[in-house]
């Protein structure tokens, strides 16, 4: 795989000042930010960007999924479309005119590309992803979703307590 190749390599000269750095996801932005430029290549820049930031949005989602903040998690979603269209070149026209969209219709908090790149499928948070902060959350969540004032759906989401997750999970 292409881009895994670009990965490894990156990783490879990000381990030229950071001997001990075992996966691109391990780095911070911070880090990323003040080392990037031992790249060089446009393309490793790009890869390695997306799996360092990638990394960070993922642990922002699951703090924004336990705090209930839909929002959050919205634009967390908007930022791994970007990332996936921009710097890791994987999303595709159809994918993108899907995005831009729906990325600012009334009701939709995020919407992004899932799937293994080159033909996936777009995700919004509307209601699954209000299923989700409730078993995350243990809280009931209600979503009202509406395409016009003539059309509205209510959907209430309760997750009984043997459902939720362990610790484990």
């Amino acid at each position: 795989n292409e881009r895994r190749s670009e990965c490894e390599k990156a990783l490879e000269l990000f381990r030229e000042r950071i001997p001990n750095l075992s996966g691109l996801c391990l780095m911070s932005p911070e880090e990323f930010e003040a080392n990037k430029d031992v790249l060089g290549e446009e393309n490793l820049l790009k890869r390695a960007r997306h799996a360092v930031y990638g990394h960070r949005r993922t642990v922002l989602a699951v703090e924004a999924l336990r705090a209930g903040d839909i929002a959050t998690l919205g634009e967390l979603m908007k930022q791994s479309h970007v990332s996936l269209r921009d710097d890791y070149e994987v999303t595709g026209k159809e994918l993108d005119a899907l995005f831009d969209a729906a990325k600012d219709l009334e009701g939709v908090a995020g919407v992004r590309m899932t799937g293994g790149g080159f033909g996936g499928k777009e995700d919004m948070t509307v209601q699954p992803y209000a299923a989700l902060m409730a078993w995350y959350t243990g809280l009931p969540v209600k979503v009202t979703y509406s395409r016009n004032k003539d059309m509205v759906k209510e959907y209430n989401y309760t997750i009984r307590p043997d459902m939720a997750p362990t610790e484990s999970e």
